[in-house]
């Protein structure tokens, strides 16, 4: 029988080096599924009592193949019960495939289902007494868990992120693979959907309970639920790196949905450590920047779902597929006015708690089209609390969006720090920004920076100015002040931005936005949001200088 062949819905191979997957799948038993391997001994004669005994060298070159059972769909619907999907454990009367008989150590009579829900998603639960582990690329084979379910394959067609899987269970490993699931033939959907017919309900059992019987592939961020408990995630793919962090596509094993993980990396300038052992000061900063977060819940403020420091360190939080606003390409003028809009609504709630972000860029803004436009700051790993009588005094944040006083000598600041950098960004959504000038070569040198950060002031000024006058030119000269004192804060941007229509909130979701998008409002003309010199157009290019 082909793998290709379309009335196969798995393969099960024995994968352990102490043979014990490859005498559980041997068990007469599971003979309606056994797929002979090939090589081994002849276990009967193939030549005359005369012939000369074949040479070593003669032998099949796949001599060791493991084990195999190939699961058919004709087969699997000859089975009796089928209501609990396919089962797997050590009691011959309930257990489609044996691991073993009864009293065979770490194999429970009911070790684990195979089930396929009304997504056509694959799933694996556990019902042991001992647990069961999944590895995906071999991540994970030690985290055995009891009661718990997996997810072993999206919907047909769909990508896979899984990479080779196994099962590990009683010291017995056992690869799965479902060969025609990554395609999308008609005939193999059409079985499944017999298949799913034949469990009476297309119940998944066991995940009822967990409210993931038709789970997404990707959890909608404004809506992600928040995990408890030891939770599996595998790392799916690299999406973002910096000097600090790097952040990854995190895959939950319990339901399949996508969440991201953001790795910290540990600091390579501190005295040598014993292995696994972590520096206090660089967790403290990691713990740190997930307190923040956790303690002052915002809707324009990315969720955190938990920190976990082994094996290594990672803040889990949803996934926004759209990704960041440095790399949003041409979006609607109206949506850049509800960004900024959200921003300033968010900076007025971290200040008010003496909360400064300390790294405002596009970059550490996500966001996302549906069901409404919206965005959410991030990367709080600069962020730090002030009260009134303190000034902040490390250099932070990306040279183009930094206020000027960081480059001062002594370069206290506060929050209207934040402000200054809101207001480069905003005017670079919906004005574009000047050609910066190019930047010192020599880092260590102070005064070198002053005056770069001088020129670029100015030619922001000037910049900003030449756009003319309309509300957001208003608002955003008084971001864009030089002196600290007389800036704006975020609240007096965010009062004047609703007071002149530039600003409302969303009915649906109490959300700012810009007055000619809000749903279920009368839409508004805002003033200003034009560039100088242009017709205002329902799109606009984010400007691209640096």
């Amino acid at each position: 029988m082909s793998e290709n062949d379309l009335s196969v819905f798995a393969i099960l191979t024995a994968k352990d080096t102490r043979n014990r997957a490859n005498t559980a799948l041997s068990l007469a038993h599971n003979a309606r599924w056994f797929q002979p391997a090939t090589g081994g001994v002849a276990n009967q004669a193939t030549i005359e009592s005369r012939e000369p005994t074949p040479s070593p060298e003669d032998d099949s070159k796949d001599d060791g193949t493991p084990m195999r059972l190939v699961l058919t769909f004709p087969k699997l619907m000859e089975l009796e019960d089928l209501r609990e999907g396919i089962q797997v454990g050590s009691q011959t009367a309930t257990s489609h495939v044996l691991l073993g008989h009864r009293g065979t150590p770490g194999i429970s009579s009911r070790q684990y289902s195979i089930v396929v829900n009304d997504k056509m998603q694959i799933f694996l639960n556990d019902r042991s007494k001992h647990g069961t582990a999944v590895a995906y690329n071999d991540v994970n084979a030690d985290q055995y868990r009891k009661h718990e379910t997996w997810i072993l394959a999206y919907e047909p067609g769909a990508r896979d992120p899984f990479g080779p899987i196994t099962i590990h269970t009683g010291g017995v490993t056992i690869g799965i693979e479902f060969p025609n699931h990554n395609g999308s033939d008609e005939r193999y959907i059409e079985s499944l959907r017999a298949l799913i017919k034949r469990t009476k309900g297309n119940a998944v059992p066991g995940i009822q309970g967990l409210d993931i019987t038709s789970p997404p592939e990707t959890e909608p961020p404004s809506r992600a639920q928040i995990a408890t408990g030891s939770l599996i995630y595998f790392k799916d793919q690299e999406i973002g790196t910096g000097t600090f962090s790097k952040v990854y596509t995190l895959i939950r094993a319990r339901d399949g949905k996508v969440f991201a993980g953001k790795v910290a990396l540990p600091p390579t300038n501190v005295r040598k450590r014993r292995r696994g052992e972590i520096d206090p000061e660089w967790l403290r900063r990691i713990r740190n920047e997930y307190t923040i977060i956790k303690d002052h819940p915002h809707p324009n403020i990315v969720q955190v779902i938990e920190l976990r420091e082994r094996p290594e360190v990672m803040i889990v939080m949803p996934y926004f597929p759209c990704g960041d606003m440095a790399h949003a390409g041409i979006l609607a003028e109206s949506e850049l006015v509800t960004a900024v809009g959200q921003i300033i609504d968010c900076l007025a709630f971290l200040h008010s708690h003496d909360i400064a972000h300390r790294d405002i860029k596009p970059e550490n803004v996500l966001f996302e089209e549906e069901p409404y436009f919206k965005v959410v700051l991030t990367d709080f790993g600069l962020s730090k609390a002030i009260t009134e009588t303190t000034f902040l005094k490390t250099f932070c944040g990306t040279y183009k969006y930094c206020a000027p006083e960081l480059f001062q000598p002594g370069n206290t600041y506060n929050t209207s720090a934040d402000v200054w950098s809101l207001g480069v960004m905003a005017l670079e959504w919906l004005y574009d920004l000047p050609q910066a000038p190019p930047l010192p070569k020599a880092r260590n040198l102070p005064e070198k920076w002053r005056t770069w950060n001088a020129t670029w002031v100015d030619s922001l000024v000037t910049w900003l100015v030449d756009q003319g006058s309309g509300t957001s030119l208003e608002m955003l000269q008084g971001m864009l002040n030089v002196n600290p004192e007389p800036r704006y804060t975020a609240k007096a941007c965010l009062k004047m931005g609703m007071e002149k229509d530039l600003f409302q909130r969303r009915l649906d979701d109490g959300l700012v936005c810009a007055v000619d998008s809000a749903p279920n409002t009368p839409g508004h003309e805002a003033e200003g949001h034009e560039a100088k010199g242009q017709e205002k157009s329902d799109t606009k290019k984010r400007g691209t200088n640096s």
